[in-house]
């Protein structure tokens, strides 16, 4: 079995565990080759964040679950974690993060810099900082989430 064929499986494994737990969503599941056996990686929250004490009971789940598949009959680790700020944000994401500076990715040509003002349900709106110094002003420009190639929060 393919390491991808692996990754969906444990991805809709975990997604049978959240299904009655819809203040959770999957952020990405990752199968990777891991000594004699696989490390499970899933990146999980929710719209106000995610607590240590919150991975962790979905992590006791969700070990319970792969124990059972005969796919992770193998030795395997398992981590589940919160996505951290180096992921790029899926929709979902953007609201909690209103006020933030972000990096938002077009393509490798253009990639636009400022602070998210606004979020909808197909598009949200960063305020493109000016330049004095060549006149250039403070502007707003919205993005479609499917026109984008990522989006991070910058510190």
């Amino acid at each position: 079995m393919s390491i991808d064929e692996r990754t969906q499986i444990a991805f809709e494994l975990l997604q049978n565990i959240l299904s009655d737990k819809p203040e959770y969503f999957i952020v990405e599941v990752k199968v990777r080759p891991f000594r004699n056996g696989y490390i499970v990686l899933a990146y999980i929250d929710t719209d106000l964040g995610i607590s240590l004490e919150q991975c962790s009971y979905i992590s006791t789940l969700y070990e319970k679950v792969l124990e059972g598949s005969p796919v992770f009959k193998q030795l395997y680790r398992l981590d589940v974690s919160s996505p951290g700020l180096d992921r790029p944000l899926l929709p979902r994401q953007f609201a909690r993060n209103v006020g933030r500076k972000m990096e938002v990715k077009i393509s490798a040509e253009e990639i636009y810099t400022g602070k998210l003002v606004s979020t909808r349900e197909e598009d949200f709106t960063l305020e493109i900082s000016g330049d004095k110094k060549k006149k250039v002003p403070l502007t707003q420009k919205t993005f479609m989430y499917s026109e984008i190639e990522s989006a991070k929060i910058i510190l």
